[in-house]
């Protein structure tokens, strides 16, 4: 139902770094340059259905993906950190929640409807072309070549290319997407209920990010009591425009805890 691949740690550890990607729909294979993080951290990357050749065996409420989750992660001996990009970060916010982690970070996550409205003033003709493709044929290759046109607004200019491959190979779910995008919603009631949670938590925004606008990620941090990080040269994968820098953060945070 989830697959977990674990990239064991570069050093002697009892740390873990629990992470989930965006979509819903994506791969964790979209974010894989959190590798870096194998310098601190044993690294557990999370797929959910029909991603990344895991098979898809039906529809999974959030709810029973998230007691799935929380079945992996109770298997791990040692301190536990959960992150999550995006969407993910609503997995990462109920781990939390329901108290089997050591502290969370969430990576361009909208916290609250008014965070979840995005930023996106003028639509490529290129994206609604797609979107317009998905809508009358979806398919795991629809969704790919749909996801592919927000590069501009996903990635900085120096990485766009690369988010693009990243995009189009990426071995999505169109069907998880379809089944579970609704999911997203969701965000209002998490916030409330992990704002009492008394953990290190971080909430870090790219302060190019074209889906979403980080000042109104600051607030969404506000009102969750998260930590609030903004990094300069950085769009909503922040991971692969500023890898080294979002490394530090995260081993700053937890390592020294």
């Amino acid at each position: 139902m989830i697959k977990v691949t674990v990239i064991p740690s570069e050093v002697k550890t009892d740390q873990h770094l629990v992470v989930i990607p965006g979509g819903p729909g994506i791969s964790s294979l979209s974010i894989r340059d959190l590798d870096i993080l194998k310098r601190s951290f044993h690294m557990h990357y999370v797929d959910f259905p029909g991603t990344n050749e895991n098979p898809y065996l039906g529809k999974k409420s959030f709810d029973e993906l998230s007691d799935l989750l929380l079945d992996e992660i109770k298997k791990i001996d040692g301190r536990v950190f959960c992150l999550g990009h995006s969407f993910g970060g609503l997995f990462a916010m109920d781990m939390a929640i329901q108290s089997v982690c050591d502290g969370i970070i969430c990576i361009a996550t909208p916290l609250s409807n008014r965070s979840l409205q995005g930023v996106i003033k003028e639509v490529p003709d290129e994206l609604l072309q797609a979107k317009k493709v998905w809508d009358e044929r979806p398919s795991d290759e629809t969704f790919r070549a749909w996801l592919a046109t927000y590069t501009p607004l996903w990635f900085t200019a120096n990485y766009e290319m690369r988010g693009r491959k990243l995009m189009v190979s990426d071995p999505v779910s169109a069907q998880f997407y379809l089944d579970n995008e609704d999911d997203i919603y969701r965000n209002e009631s998490l916030l409330m209920a992990v704002s009492k949670w008394d953990k290190k938590k971080i909430l870090i925004a790219g302060e190019g990010d074209g889906a979403f606008a980080w000042e109104d990620l600051r607030y969404d941090a506000a009102l969750g009591n998260f930590d609030f990080i903004q990094l300069q040269n950085a769009s909503h994968f922040v991971m692969v425009d500023q890898p080294l820098s979002l490394a530090k953060i995260i081993e700053e945070a937890f390592l020294k805890n």
